[in-house]
């Protein structure tokens, strides 16, 4: 397992060098050309990722700023940063898991066609493999921009609750995953579930249906399902990640007649899910405010629930956050007249960096929001209590079984 883990995690560190000139390494051959920019399939790629088979064709998109992407059959896979000095390139990433870090180097040469790598120095032997076969340009056509205009009368609620279901934190003993999400929002007229938590021991039942018999939640009370993304953690675990599908245990249930959206094409047996590529409206005061592009670049899209409470205003559920919390609100106050006055879920504030964390924590007071909830999956303790400190008469836990209220 630990060496498939690095295999493919080597692979995602591959794939961006661009032309970042600082020296970290001793200088190789000089060379003309520069580190390619664009994305690049890499077709022999075999292994498996937490006991799962992972895609046959990776790609990797390298950025001018020195960042890259990696996708497996159109899903997110890793990111991480490169720095070339002449003929050799140092790449350094994290596998989506968190558990693949390590740093590699690499010789390297693009014919205009084809990106060569050559192992000068890496400890992990899978990876070595992967990188001997030289990777195919393929660039794509950029995606067409999506107008963004303000949605129609959208409705309101009068209540909003929202119930964690599978989350790091919860009360009593009810089952808690070290990276997952997944909210039951219930209004005046929709139950709603965001994202499908991670089961990342593969139980049965998994974590997420564990909780729903302990709550008392059924299946029969949920009329629209959300996928935030479609990151393993949201979408049910990595083998739903890879197969480009999601599930809320280890047999995917009956979801007909169940209105349910993804952020980009998703299967799932018996239905024909909604691509919100765009903002739309779910149900009354409750819309999706389609999808945004997460940071790094090429990583996937993202999709965010906004919910009208009557006489208050809007009230935004992530996933992750990943697009960044910025280009969240400002997306909108596009889409609506009503003020922002509430953000729950995953912000992807990891870091702990005490400069940085209370630029995050300014930034979320200066909203004025009256309901502020950060998820403890990507986010870390020290971002949790720099935003609690900075708004604490808005602030609350998200802990599974413990529920959110807001409204009448």
């Amino acid at each position: 397992m630990k060496r498939s883990l690095c295999y493919a995690c080597a692979l995602a560190l591959l794939l961006v060098a661009c032309t970042l000139p600082a020296p970290v390494m001793a200088p190789g051959p000089a060379v003309t050309q520069a580190f390619p920019a664009g994305t690049f399939d890499l077709r022999t790629y075999q292994g498996t990722m937490a006991g799962v088979s992972v895609p046959k064709t990776l790609a990797y998109t390298f950025l001018d700023d020195g960042t890259y992407a990696v996708t497996g059959n159109g899903f997110a896979m890793g990111s991480g940063k490169a720095t070339v000095t002449g003929n050799q390139v140092s790449l350094k990433g994290t596998f989506l898991d968190g558990t693949c870090t390590e740093e590699g180097r690499y010789s390297w040469s693009f014919d205009g066609t084809q990106l060569a790598l050559t192992v000068v120095q890496d400890p992990c032997a899978d990876r070595q493999a992967g990188f001997a076969t030289a990777i195919t340009k393929h660039v794509a056509a950029p995606a067409a921009p999506v107008a963004i205009t303000k949605l129609p009368d959208l409705g309101t609620t009068k209540s909003l609750t929202i119930l964690p279901l599978d989350e790091v934190k919860a009360v009593g003993n009810l089952k808690t995953e070290e990276r997952a999400v997944s909210y039951l929002v219930k209004t005046d007229n929709a139950t709603v579930l965001l994202d499908m938590g991670a089961n990342s021991k593969n139980e049965s039942p998994s974590p997420l249906e564990s909780n729903m018999q302990q709550l008392g939640v059924k299946l029969s009370d949920i009329d629209t399902i959300v996928i935030s993304h479609e990151h393993y953690d949201h979408a049910g675990g990595w083998a739903r990640q890879f197969n480009g599908t999601f599930s809320m245990g280890n047999q995917q249930v009956d979801l007909n007649g169940k209105r349910v959206f993804v952020p980009r094409p998703m299967t799932y047996p018996g239905i024909t899910p909604v691509v919100a590529d765009h903002p739309m409206a779910i149900a009354k005061g409750v819309a999706t405010i389609g999808t945004l592009p997460m940071t790094p670049p090429g990583f996937g899209p993202e999709q965010v629930l906004a919910v009208n409470v009557e006489g208050k205003g809007i009230v935004l559920i992530t996933g992750c956050g990943h697009p960044t919390v910025p280009k969240i609100v400002e997306r909108a106050k596009m889409l609506f007249d009503q003020p922002i006055v509430g953000i729950v879920g995953g912000l992807h504030y990891p870091e702990k960096d005490a400069t940085l964390l209370q630029s995050r924590a300014d930034y979320i007071k200066s909203l004025s929001l009256q309901l502020v909830a950060v998820s403890a999956h990507d986010s870390s303790p020290e971002a949790i209590a720099a935003i609690q400190q900075a708004v604490p008469a808005a602030a609350k836990d998200i802990k599974v079984g413990q529920p959110i209220v807001f409204g009448q």
